[in-house]
């Protein structure tokens, strides 16, 4: 399961970019973490101002606490587009986890990244497949690679930043996560659905993608949930953690109906497809 689990983290950055499903994946993971809630207090947005558009942009990024002092780190390497708007904005950015904070991001010499990129590894799960080297490597093998991971100090920048009105900021956001799911997930699974029972043949391969992934969601926002009750997080609850389980369940078992067809073992070919006996004329007719 951990190297299925590795080889769909790296489809998902193909290239060292997100692909559609990964962009959809972070907007969500955005959301979560800027709103505090089912998400560790290191799991944080951050929110830059993109450098062509001048628009604030958001990422989930993980927190790496390394001596008493924050740091966040590129998993992808120094060509993100977070990385590129953070320097263009001269490390002046915004940090979200229930609150606001105005952070200033500088950069940490190469040479004192080894330590603060094994942290990282060790809180982040989900960056080890994308870095080259192993999370319980010993520092020297870290400060080979260190070159090619940024990594960022996060201080609090006490310059006023523009802000827009709570209102307005958590009403975009809400939009936003209505017109995703409307516009893209709420289609993509109407029409899946209505293929799958009119027993389309193109409809089983979307309908696999679409199940198979709110089930590796659900999961995942259980382990989340189990996490933040094991830290004692005064956002966990045992009835979240229940409740985010049975719906892993139920989702779990619906993938597993639907996925018998995959298992299954193929019958033996008919006569009729044996050696040396020829097909129907009318499947002659139709091939030729």
């Amino acid at each position: 399961m951990t190297a299925i689990r590795d080889q769909f983290t790296r489809w998902l950055y193909r290239q060292g970019r997100p692909n559609r499903l990964a962009r959809v994946l972070n907007r969500v993971s955005a959301l979560q973490f800027s709103s505090g809630k089912l998400a560790p207090r290191n799991w944080v947005t951050l929110e830059v101002p993109g450098r062509r558009s001048g628009k604030p942009v958001a990422f989930p990024l993980v927190v790496a606490d390394h001596r008493g002092e924050r740091y966040l780190v590129s998993m992808l390497g120094a060509h993100t587009n977070w990385v590129a708007n953070v320097r263009a904005a001269g490390g002046h950015a915004v940090i979200r986890h229930g609150t606001r904070e105005n952070v200033l991001l500088t950069d940490v010499d190469a040479g004192a990244r080894a330590p603060i990129l094994r942290r990282y590894l060790e809180l982040a799960p989900g960056a080890r497949p994308h870095m080259t080297v192993d999370h319980r490597a010993p520092l020297p093998d870290f400060d080979r690679v260190a070159a090619h991971y940024p990594v960022f100090h996060v201080t609090h920048d006490p310059s006023p930043q523009t802000e827009q009105p709570a209102t307005v900021r958590a009403g975009s956001r809400l939009l936003g996560a209505g017109l995703m799911d409307l516009g893209i997930v709420v289609p993509a699974a109407i029409t899946v659905g209505i293929g799958a029972l009119r027993h389309r043949q193109w409809a089983r391969k979307p309908m696999y993608t679409l199940v198979g992934a709110y089930t590796l969601i659900g999961a995942s926002v259980t382990g989340m949930a189990i996490t933040m009750t094991a830290r004692h997080d005064p956002d966990a609850s045992a009835a979240t953690v229940i409740g985010s389980a049975l719906m892993t369940a139920l989702l779990a078992g619906i993938t597993c109906y639907l996925y018998r067809p995959l298992f299954r073992r193929h019958p033996a070919r008919s006569e009729a497809s044996a050696p040396g006996i020829a097909p129907p004329a009318h499947l002659e007719t139709s091939t030729a």
